[in-house]
């Protein structure tokens, strides 16, 4: 496989797309998701015969300087360039306008119509009225006969009949039609934002020229890097019914809005930042023997020397004649500043050479080059001012003391400027054989940056030549390179549209609760590769991926500190053997049962991890304290306080149960003679404890003891322990002998 770095920039030519076809689209291969952004790897299958290959479209955010090629055997890629390009709608996308979605909004216009026209003819019915019998009665004309008014009552009722059952189907249809409205209104919501692209919409594209014609099954493999794009990782622990064993599952939040779907993508998941600026240091070798020439800096070189001369005969032709008779060198008919302060700077060189000739001691100076029209300046001469710099105008008189120190200063100049920018050895360390470094300009001293746009070679274009930088290549600007191939065919702010496409990649639906971005454990970056193929949108929401599972080491315990609380708390203990765990939410489950959810703190491979599950309510703690004063010693000068400590355990749990019991006797400060705490009687045997910095994170704790014991399902144990603290009788501790109730 053959490599191909980007450096950024176009050719200006606009019928690229008619002759190569049209653009491959390529299918995502794998995606390797940063804390912030991402790196896409697309294949291309090529067909065979071709010199000329288009990959696209791309995401408009795309960043430039990320793109790499990899080629097969069957394809050798010359050169590499990315564009901005108007795509014809892509078929194979959904619409922008779903149809869907119109076709139900009319059907629900329809159903609206349909009802509030039966509506209106129910009410229509309703009022036709009879009139009362009242006329008949009196005799009165106009009596309607009996017949006909049964004839309309009849008429009424059925005719009513059959509206209310059209307007009942009506009403149904109308709520079908607004939950289809509903329905295609949220998968629109949902839907992805890399959809069929407008015909004015841009998107990127890379051009690749290939060194021969494809053969049969050549392949590109493109990589690039999006931002809009990070995950959040999160866990599940499932244990089984006796908590001996458990597995755990690692996931991940992924969220992306880079403006392509990934679909059926191999994801990885790294800790590690996509881009970061790092400088190597550097290390000067140290060599024996005769003086070298100073390396020139890698990618770096002077521009060449003699440059305006080229424009002499353009300025020759096209000088005008200013009011005095003279020629100007420009064509607007005045002199620049430029040009007087070139002419006064190749003046000065000239009569100080011939002022510095009896001074050399090197020897006679060799022939001109011929890149040097105007001869050559003294050894040790300052460099050249920099363009549009005035240059200095030194009288006569102040050269001619200066011959005496020009010799040391040239051998200096000769072994700090020989050789550099590819000219110069051993075989020339004499002499002038450096005088063209010393008119070439100067490479920046070690320490000082240079502009990384001119060392972008390709986006370096020839600066005009009626300008003041003529004969200069000038960086252009990453939109001005993306915009060449564009011509006048797109109209709008081009820098705008590229930011605000980076600044839409960038936002992200809120990260899931108590979910945190992934980041480095311990300094280290890791990265875990997700075991299946996925499908991520381009939506900006939080999509849940599974990367794998894994057993673990569990060991399980009780612990209870009846002292403070008769509650018994789960804790376990992990030993992490793959890949660390980062920081992040998990899911408890003891067999299908779900327990409780807690976070995870950062562990690294080889760590040990201690959970709390909460408490146990299966094991019950009874704490039962007897204490007694009493004198002792000879003629009663001392005062024992005996404290009798009972813990009463009882399980109801179906599984023998591992208990660890704390307590904590009385201790002495040293030198203190006058107190002393005895333990008497401890059943069982107790042991210290020393409680590490998670259980007693507020600094020192002395005097702790537990009892580790185990606890078959059903039974009852009592613990006992007695200690006795002996004062002198006429002292008393501050607040009561009694310290235990």
């Amino acid at each position: 496989m053959r490599r191909v770095d980007f450096r950024g920039g176009v050719r200006p030519e606009t019928d690229r797309v008619a002759r190569m076809g049209m653009p491959l689209p390529g299918l995502v291969e794998s995606v390797t998701v940063f804390r912030r952004g991402a790196a896409v790897r697309r294949a291309f299958e090529l067909p065979s015969g071709v010199s000329r290959v288009a990959l696209g479209p791309l995401p408009r955010a795309l960043e430039d300087g990320s793109v790499r090629v990899q080629a097969s055997v069957g394809a050798a890629v010359r050169e590499l360039r990315v564009e901005l390009a108007v795509f014809a709608p892509d078929a194979a996308l959904a619409s922008p306008e779903s149809e869907a979605l119109d076709a139900a909004r009319l059907e629900l216009v329809r159903a609206e119509a349909k009802v509030a026209t039966l509506q209106g003819s129910l009410q229509a019915i309703a009022a036709i009225t009879m009139p009362s019998r009242s006329r008949a009665e009196r005799g009165e004309p106009g009596e309607i006969p009996s017949d006909a008014r049964l004839k309309l009552a009849r008429f009424r009722a059925e005719r009513a009949k059959g509206l209310r059952s059209a307007l009942l189907d009506a009403e149904e249809a109308l709520a079908r039609a607004r939950d289809r409205v509903a329905v295609e209104e949220e998968r629109e919501r949902r839907a992805t934002s890399a959809r069929r692209t407008r015909v004015d919409e841009l998107r990127k594209r890379v051009e690749l020229v290939l060194a021969a014609p494809t053969e049969a099954g050549a392949r590109l493999v493109l990589e690039y890097a999006v931002p809009g794009a990070g995950w959040a990782p999160s866990y599940a622990l499932r244990f089984d019914a006796t908590m001996t064993k458990v597995r755990l599952e690692r996931r991940a939040y992924v969220a992306q809005r880079s403006g392509e779907d990934w679909s059926g993508a191999r994801l990885s998941l790294s800790t590690a930042e996509p881009t970061r600026w790092t400088e190597l240091p550097d290390l000067p070798s140290l060599r024996i023997g005769r003086r070298q020439s100073v390396p020139a800096r890698r990618g770096w070189r002077a521009p060449p020397t003699g440059a305006d001369a080229l424009f002499a005969d353009y300025d020759a032709a096209f000088a005008e004649p200013t009011p005095k008779g003279g020629a100007s060198l420009t064509q607007a008919g005045s002199v620049s500043k430029e040009a007087l302060e070139e002419l006064r700077r190749v003046a000065e060189s000239r009569v100080m050479v011939a002022d510095m000739d009896e001074a050399v001691a090197a020897g006679p100076p060799p022939p001109m080059p011929q890149s040097m029209p105007f001869g050559p300046p003294p050894m040790g001469a300052p460099p050249p001012p920099p363009r549009g710099a005035p240059a200095p105008m030194a009288p006569m008189a102040a050269a001619m003391p200066a011959r005496a120190a020009m010799a040391p200063m040239a051998k200096k100049s000769r072994a700090i400027l020989g050789g550099f920018g590819g000219g110069g050895g051993p075989e020339l360390e004499e002499g002038f054989a450096d005088l063209g470094a010393v008119l070439a300009e100067p490479p920046p001293p070690s320490g000082v940056a240079i502009d990384v746009e001119l060392l972008v070679y390709a986006r370096l274009r020839l600066a005009a030549i009626d300008g003041p930088s003529r004969g200069k290549l000038m960086p252009t600007g990453r939109v001005g390179a993306l915009a060449e191939a564009l011509g006048d065919r797109v109209v709008g702010d081009l820098g705008a549209s590229l930011i605000e496409a980076e600044r839409a990649a960038s936002r992200l639906s809120p990260v899931p609760p108590g979910a945190t971005l992934a980041s480095a454990v311990d300094g280290f970056d890791h990265a875990f590769e997700v075991g299946s193929r996925v499908d991520v949108p381009s939506d900006g929401a939080w999509h849940g991926v599974r990367i794998g599972d894994e057993e673990l080491p569990c060991d399980a315990k009780l612990v209870v500190v009846p002292r403070e609380s008769d509650d018994v708390f789960r804790f376990v203990q992990l030993a992490v053997k793959g890949a660390p765990l980062l920081r992040g939410p998990v899911d408890v489950f003891v067999g299908d049962r779900y327990l409780l959810a807690r976070e995870l703190g950062p562990t690294s491979t080889g760590g040990s991890l201690r959970l709390g599950l909460g408490v146990e309510p299966g094991v019950r703690v009874a704490r039962n304290v007897r204490f007694e004063e009493r004198s002792a010693g000879l003629m009663g000068r001392a005062l024992e306080l005996v404290h009798d400590v009972e813990v009463e355990l009882r399980s109801s749990l179906t599984n023998v149960a591992t208990i660890e019991v704390r307590e904590r006797v009385p201790t002495t400060r040293e030198g203190d003679d006058e107190i002393e705490v005895r333990e008497d009687e401890v059943t069982p045997t107790w042991e210290r404890w020393e409680p590490d910095a998670s259980d007693a994170p507020q600094g020192r704790f002395d005097g702790g003891r537990r009892w580790r014991v185990k606890l078959e399902p059903g039974a009852t144990r009592t613990l006992r322990a007695r200690w006795v603290v002996r004062i002198a009788a006429k002292n008393e501790i501050v607040g009561g002998n009694r310290r235990e109730s």
